[in-house]
Formats: structure tokens, C-alpha cells, sequence
């Protein structure tokens, strides 16, 4: 008896190490992107390791970087029964983003943020929040990182949030300081404010001025001649 399970015992050590040469073969598959070879691998250890999470988080991780995004969300989910892990729900974020599914998005990464302080997928979340219409948090979350954006991309996002909830008053305020002619000549046009818009914007010769000049001429029922040309300026007719 003894015997049999010392027995035992070595061929569970071989089948541990057989498992761990294949696993580093996998590996440098994947590096040489045999994503193919690698799945065959992996598939033949998954039929005799069913609840192994290593094995599933690498296939994966291979199905993952083929845009096989069904098959890895379907692995993620399984690992997910048994482990939380964060890089599932950030994986899962992305698919469901992808498929246009931004609530879900929002859930999964949410989930990931309690995990892991990642200030880079703060800013994302703000996105999906825009797009699901959580206009407010993404305003917070913007703020809370604006270290992370450009302070035109800040001020661009946090004034065109502010117009989404129809707070033109307060948009036009949070620019009016600002060194950002388009959009403060945007906000006149937006309270209404068409004459004065106008002549705030014939001072910038830009194209997008030129545009927003034209605007207000449909708006008003009035017509613009506009040269492409930077030095000359807009001829009313």
C-alpha cells in the first residue's frame, strides 16, 4: 500500500512538470503569434484540467489578442465563478464597449476600480459614463483627474457635457476665462447672443470661425461668402 501511493504521488509530480514544460511552450507560441498552435495546446489541457484558471486565463489571453472577443469573454466568465479577478472585468469592460454595450462596460471596470487605483481607466470610465448619459460623474471624474488630459482636451469635454444637459449659462461661464475663442464664440451662439457672437468670432479667422459665422447666417436667414484664403476676411452679401 505504501508503495502504491508513493507511486501516486510520482505521477502526479510528472503530470505537474510535463503540464509545466507545455505551459512555457505555449508561451513562446504565443510570442511567435501561433495563436492557432497555441489554442490546440491549451484546448487539450483544458479537456483534462477543466477548473485550472491558469489554463483558461491564457486561452484567453490567446483569444483575446486574435479579437476572438466571444471566446475570451466565455473564459473570463469562468474564471469569474471561481476567482474575482480585476483583469477579467477590465477585459470584459472592453468587449462589452466593443459590442456597444456601455452600461455593462461601466459595471465590469467599475468593479475592476475597487480592485486596482488605475487613474488611466478612471479617465475611460468618464467616457462610458458620457455615453450612457451619466453627465455629472463624468464631469467629477474629469476633474478629480484632469492631471491626465490636456487642458484643451479638459476644457473641451467638461463644456460640451455641460451643453449635453442643456446647461448653456454655466458652459458659456466655465469658458468665458478661458483661452479658447471657439468655444466661447460656440456658447454666444448657444444663449442666443447672435450679433454679439458675431462679431466676437470675425475676429478669429479661422475655418471652424468661419463655419459658426455661417451658422448664424442660416439661422438668421442671412447669406455669407467665405474665402478658404487666411487673410481675407467674410464678405457679407
Amino acid at each position: 500500500m505504501k508503495r502504491f501511493f508513493i507511486f501516486l504521488i510520482f505521477l502526479s509530480s510528472c503530470s505537474f512538470y510535463i503540464f509545466k514544460v507545455n505551459f512555457r511552450k505555449v508561451d513562446k507560441l504565443i510570442e511567435e503569434k501561433k495563436y492557432e498552435e497555441a489554442i490546440k495546446v491549451l484546448k487539450n489541457f483544458e479537456k483534462r484540467r477543466k477548473r485550472d484558471l491558469c489554463v483558461k486565463l491564457k486561452l484567453a489571453e490567446v483569444y483575446w489578442k486574435m479579437g476572438i472577443y466571444d471566446e475570451a469573454k466565455k473564459r473570463y466568465f469562468e474564471i469569474l465563478k471561481y476567482k474575482e479577478l480585476p483583469l477579467c472585468r477590465k477585459r470584459l469592460s472592453y468587449i462589452y464597449e466593443k459590442e456597444g454595450l456601455y452600461d455593462r462596460a461601466r459595471k465590469n471596470l467599475e468593479i475592476y476600480l475597487k480592485n486596482e487605483k488605475d487613474k488611466k481607466e478612471y479617465l475611460h470610465l468618464s467616457i462610458l459614463y458620457e455615453k450612457i448619459g451619466f453627465y455629472d460623474e463624468a464631469i467629477k471624474l474629469l476633474k478629480k483627474f484632469k492631471d491626465l488630459v490636456s487642458e484643451e482636451e479638459y476644457i473641451e469635454r467638461i463644456f460640451f457635457l455641460l451643453v449635453k444637459q442643456n446647461k448653456i449659462e454655466e458652459a458659456y461661464e466655465f469658458v468665458k476665462e478661458k483661452d479658447n475663442k471657439l468655444l466661447k464664440g460656440y456658447g454666444i451662439i448657444l444663449l442666443g447672443r447672435y450679433d454679439e457672437a458675431k462679431e466676437f468670432l470675425r475676429k478669429d479667422n479661422s475655418r471652424v470661425s468661419k463655419f459658426l459665422l455661417l451658422l448664424i447666417g442660416k439661422i438668421k436667414g442671412e447669406k455669407y461668402s467665405i474665402s478658404i484664403q487666411p487673410e481675407n476676411e467674410i464678405e457679407r452679401k
